[in-house]
């Protein structure tokens, strides 16, 4: 073989891939690239080898070269956004997917990973991009489930309904799909179609089905699920994450204050961060430093300046990889993380799944177990978990001694306003529930629905729905 001839060094180092013999097929890549700098595929799958072993900065070198290549821009380009998911940088990676999806991506994998990745921060533009592949690959399942998710969050749920009920694979539909379907006919307020889909759920988590390549992302705690079940379920929600391997445990510094860390995606306008608001300048600091880890999105509110102002420090993780953001939090001798969020909406598990602290507590953000290996202990009250209950949860549970649930210290109310002013009767007996609708079933409505019988001249006001729920709640 000539030590010069490049292709024939290119394709031994496939063969050396093959055999898993990667540092030999990465000699052989780099020898062809010291003769030949130019030459794209080696360069390419130079750059994978790197990203593999974690070299993120070699990776992006190799891959950005090979990306100048019109014959590998698209694959290349396609790694690098893998490269960029990986490390945090969530906005590149989007722009390196949207490029290969405006240039007719040759593959349905780069429009479900755009509209994977845009879905909470872009709902509309990842809808378009899920309708685009879906033009180009017709019924693909993955894409009518990710079509269905996006129609959920816009608030569209009868279009949500129907996307999914035609997404078809062909072995029985995943238990994530089922989920998200029971999602979206509860959020349609089409109660008398749930019962199917959750027995169908429930005889599935009987016969252990446990998903390994995705997970649930349905609200469980608004169904009827007994405990059992909403640990099993917790228990595939934690699935995909069981595979990261802890950091090496740090020590922290002695003699110093106890450092606890909150990590929560919700240090917004958002219930939990109400709840919490005071809970930093509440810690003695000469004991305790509380520091909020945040990991959600900034949305200017002043209940998040007024969290930024009391936790000792502030530390934003946005545009740190998961590996990274954990990193952070052990930098910061962090003795125990309590997680305020679980599986809620911009939460990233992963984070937690690195064990950067040595105690690790979940709380608050979702009133069940986590069904999840890297949580210690779960803050519960008597009523989330009673005592004789302590086998539905992974968890050892910290029972608080005064309730579950904090509450910002209330200011002043304003003065009432006239009932007319909300359109209310103004000699009606009121009753409210200002819960979404996702809570509301059949059967709380049917109660809702004799007590107004009973009491003649009487008004149920609800936080207002969709225009098609509501027509159905009048119904």
């Amino acid at each position: 073989m000539s030590p010069y001839d490049i292709k024939i060094r290119y394709n031994l180092a496939l063969l050396l891939i093959e055999r898993n013999r990667r540092a030999d097929a990465a000699h052989q890549l780099e020898t062809a690239l010291a003769i030949a700098p130019g030459f794209a595929p080696a360069a390419f799958t130079l750059g994978r080898l790197s990203l593999e072993s974690n070299d993120f900065v070699a990776a992006e070198r190799l891959l950005r070269a090979a990306a100048s290549a019109p014959a590998m821009a698209t694959q290349a380009r396609f790694s690098l956004a893998d490269l960029f998911q990986r490390t945090g940088r969530l906005p590149e990676a989007a722009t390196m997917l949207a490029w290969i999806v405006d240039h007719d991506a040759p593959t349905p994998g780069p429009y479900m990973a755009l509209a994977s990745l845009i879905l909470e921060v872009d709902t509309p533009e990842a809808l378009r991009v899920a309708d685009l592949g879906l033009r180009r690959f017709p019924k693909l399942a993955q894409l009518l489930e990710i079509r269905g998710l996006a129609l959920v969050l816009l608030g569209r749920f009868d279009d949500a309904i129907e996307a999914l009920r035609c997404v078809k694979y062909p072995h029985p539909t995943p238990l994530p799909t089922l989920g998200t379907l029971l999602d979206a006919l509860r959020c349609a307020s089409r109660w008398d179609e749930e019962f199917e889909v959750l027995n169908e759920i429930r005889k599935r988590l009987a016969r252990g089905e446990h998903p390994t390549d995705t997970s649930f992302t349905f609200g469980q705690l608004h169904f009827p699920f007994d405990g059992t079940e909403l640990r099993k379920i917790a228990e595939i929600n934690a699935s995909p994450y069981n595979k990261i391997s802890p950091l090496p445990p740090a020590t922290p510094a002695s003699g110093s204050p106890l450092v606890i860390g909150y990590l929560s995606p919700d240090y917004r306008n958002h219930p939990i961060a109400h709840l919490v608001a005071d809970i930093f300048a509440a810690h003695d600091p000469s004991k305790v430093r509380a520091v909020a880890f945040s990991e959600g999105p900034d949305d200017g509110a002043s209940v998040r300046g007024d969290i930024a102002a009391t936790a000792h420090p502030f530390v934003d993780l946005r545009g740190l990889s998961d590996k990274a953001a954990a990193e952070r939090i052990r930098a910061e001798g962090t003795h125990i993380l309590v997680d305020l969020a679980l599986y809620t909406q911009h939460h990233r598990p992963a984070i937690a799944a690195y064990r950067p602290a040595p105690v690790q507590v979940a709380w608050l953000g979702l009133p069940a177990t986590t069904g999840a290996p890297w949580f210690d202990y779960l803050f519960v009250d008597d009523i989330v978990a009673p005592p004789t209950h302590a086998d539905r949860f992974s968890e050892a549970l910290v029972h608080l001694p005064c309730g579950y649930q904090p509450n910002r210290r209330l200011a002043p109310l304003d003065p009432a306003p006239r009932r007319a002013e909300l359109g209310l009767p103004e000699d009606a007996v009121v009753f409210g529930c200002f819960n979404g609708h996702l809570k509301i079933d059949r059967d709380s409505f049917a109660a809702w629905m004799a007590i107004l019988a009973g009491v003649p001249g009487s008004a149920l006001w609800l936080l207002a729905p969709p225009d098609a729920v509501a027509a159905r709640y009048r119904a």
